[in-house]
């Protein structure tokens, strides 16, 4: 299935600079309660759930191929992959909902025709990382490769909804 999308709102990277104040408050990331902040070392070690915890529901699967078509050109070999890892999850209708919103910002960059397909993949981080914190915290703790500041947060920007933490669940004495 292909999809072709025209957003009436696309990206535009040479913008004028996003001053802070668009950007959501930092200390609302201070203000969640039951939140384990997992450290760079220890998140290398998280282990996925095996396929299959979870059933994914027709409708469910036709949303993911949605979303594994609009990121199939910057992750050409994965879209096979999008329903199995959808089904390691204890809730898949959170983590598609997140994908989905992702991927309504990802459309309006992927309009941009002067974003090369590595750039595109850096934005599809950002959002990702967006999708889990606040624009500045993304901001602050990713190191830009690709994309300009600027561009950066104006990409930032095109991620509407509110964020979600990432959920796991944890085993006796592992993670």
């Amino acid at each position: 299935m292909t999809i072709s999308c025209i957003v009436e709102n696309p990206v535009v990277i040479d913008k004028q600079e996003i001053g802070e104040p668009d950007l959501l408050l930092d200390n609302e990331a201070e203000d969640l309660p039951n939140v384990y902040r997992l450290s760079s070392n220890e998140f290398a070690k998280l282990v996925p759930t095996k396929p299959g915890r979870s059933s994914l529901s027709e409708q469910q699967k036709q949303r993911v191929e949605v979303v594994a078509d609009i990121f199939s050109g910057v992750f050409p070999d994965e879209s096979e992959q999008w329903a199995t890892d959808f089904s390691r999850d204890v809730d898949p209708e959170i983590e598609i909902t997140v994908w989905e919103n992702i991927a309504k910002a990802f459309v309006k960059i992927d309009q941009v025709k002067y974003l090369s397909n590595s750039q595109k993949k850096e934005a599809s981080y950002l959002l990702l990382m967006r999708s889990m914190m606040t624009a500045s915290i993304v901001l602050e703790k990713c190191k830009l490769k690709e994309l300009t500041r600027r561009a950066a947060k104006e990409i930032l920007r095109s991620y509407e909804a509110n964020r979600v933490p990432l959920r796991m669940s944890f085993r006796r004495g592992r993670y």
